[in-house]
């Protein structure tokens, strides 16, 4: 066991948590549950954005019992949650909840396909909005990194926010190993910010058999590569 009685798999999964992260916020005994994001995980805390009601930013009394709920991207992991206690809120420093670090995390794989993280050049264009909207199919491309990726759908990373919303549709360009290039059909499935840039959460809506049986390929070699925590 690890400090705060955390595994050492768990203490890496914890510490590798990037800012901006998605947080889903549970009140346990009112059943009430509130949306914010990792600010950073210090080496006996976690801070994290004052959850909002509406445009207002919550009052949190120090003691305050919480369960944390968010989306991980490490390897087989897909979703963590533990609950912790609110040590202090600070409102002079934008408004952040500093949270005592988990003794224990619940980890819980929802997806059905392996997912690693890699660093793929990758091209997309919007081809219909959130309202069904078609845009125009010969306008250029965007450009991103893919950071992680399994056969049903990656993380891209781009420098500025675009006029991309959940929901929408894109035409995904994927360059592998050997300049193997694939073309997907993708969904938005979310959009948040890390790291001073933005990730776009996308679905794989289509891609042919061959260009499947590539990516399934390239996962598999890549996994064998990965050493276990």
């Amino acid at each position: 066991m690890g400090l705060f009685g955390l595994t050492e798999k768990e203490r890496k999964l914890l510490s590798r948590l990037d800012p901006g992260t998605p947080v889903k916020v549970c009140f346990p005994k009112t059943y009430e549950a509130f949306q914010s994001k990792v600010e950073k995980i210090g080496s006996d805390a976690i801070y994290i954005s004052a959850p909002k009601a509406g445009n207002a930013f919550l009052e949190i009394e120090k003691g305050t019992r919480l369960k944390l709920e968010l989306e991980v991207y490490r390897r087989s992991v897909a979703r963590m949650s533990f609950q912790t206690r609110v040590i202090d809120h600070n409102w002079a420093q934008g408004e952040t909840v500093k949270l005592c670090l988990p003794r224990k995390l619940l980890l819980r794989e929802s997806r059905r396909y392996y997912r690693i993280e890699v660093a793929l050049p990758a091209e997309f264009i919007l081809v219909e909005d959130k309202n069904n909207r078609s845009r125009d199919v010969t306008a250029p491309y965007f450009t991103g990194t893919i950071k992680n990726i399994s056969e049903s759908g990656a993380l891209i990373q781009v420098e500025k926010l675009m006029s991309i919303e959940q929901g929408a549709l894109l035409n995904l360009q994927v360059r592998l190993k050997d300049k193997q290039l694939l073309k997907i059909r993708a969904g938005v499935l979310h959009i948040h910010p890390v790291q001073g840039k933005f990730g776009i959460g996308v679905q794989f809506l289509f891609m042919n058999s061959n260009g499947r049986g590539q990516l399934r390929e390239y996962i598999s070699l890549q996994r064998k590569q990965i050493p276990d925590f």
